[in-house]
């Protein structure tokens, strides 16, 4: 008779607490959580502007990024020029082992030549050619009838 050994589930795992130096009285944890000490209730996360979580702070009249609360807690403090990097690309799983700090990429600049109106010459959403026919089809045929009634004899 065998016996399989199931996969401990993520929800198992271990979860470590370490006070928010910056907030008294609030404690971060390795799952990406909050929660009050004096009670021991866990603050749900609200959705700020696009992907980022917050935490809001009543009595501190604020409310700051998740993913910065947990990388600041469990990784010290951000240095210069450095922001939050999530390992796995996800920007919505803030546990302390998928942030680190990372320095800010360099600007990348397109090798694809683009046209002043920011249309690219080869490849992309719109090239110059398809510009062109769109703009083409939309006047064709008041043109053709203009030039029509211009040119017949």
């Amino acid at each position: 008779m065998t016996t399989r050994t199931e996969p401990v589930p993520a929800e198992a795992e271990t979860e470590y607490w370490r006070a928010l130096e910056q907030y008294a009285g609030f404690e971060a944890s390795t799952r990406a959580r909050i929660r009050r000490v004096k009670d021991g209730k866990i603050l749900t996360p609200t959705k700020g502007a696009g992907w980022v979580r917050q935490i809001v702070f009543r009595e501190y009249h604020c409310s700051r990024s998740l993913h910065w609360l947990i990388a600041s807690t469990f990784l010290g403090p951000c240095p210069p020029g450095h922001k939050v990097h999530f390992q796995d690309g996800n920007k919505l799983n803030c546990t302390a082992e998928n942030l680190s700090y990372s320095p800010p990429a360099a600007p990348r600049r397109s090798t694809t030549p683009t046209t002043k109106a920011g249309l690219t010459k080869t490849g992309g959403a719109q090239t110059v050619q398809q510009h062109a026919d769109t703009i083409w089809q939309t006047i064709a045929p008041e043109t053709e009838r203009l030039v029509r009634r211009l040119f017949s004899d």
